[in-house]
């Protein structure tokens, strides 16, 4: 679906929050890592799962919202 408004209009309107978030994130990442126990911690599934969608925020596939929300759904024991 095409968006009503242009590509510079839309970075416009959303950079600062892109920004924000992407910042936030690293913050997070480095806290983690900075921890005594970052080694046991590192190795976690979710943030596992967030390094994978940081790879298809940063790739140049379309429906990156979907192909995250789908590496992020919770499984359902069974579920590969």
């Amino acid at each position: 679906m095409k968006s009503p408004k242009s590509a510079p209009e839309l970075v416009d309107q959303f950079y600062l929050h892109m920004r924000s978030a992407l910042i936030e994130t690293a913050a997070a990442f480095d806290r983690i890592q900075g921890a005594d126990d970052a080694a046991t911690a590192w190795e976690d599934p979710r943030l596992e799962e967030l390094r994978e969608a940081s790879k298809i925020i940063s790739g140049d596939d379309p429906e990156r919202a979907r192909r995250i929300l789908e590496l992020l759904s919770v499984k359902e024991e069974g579920d590969a």
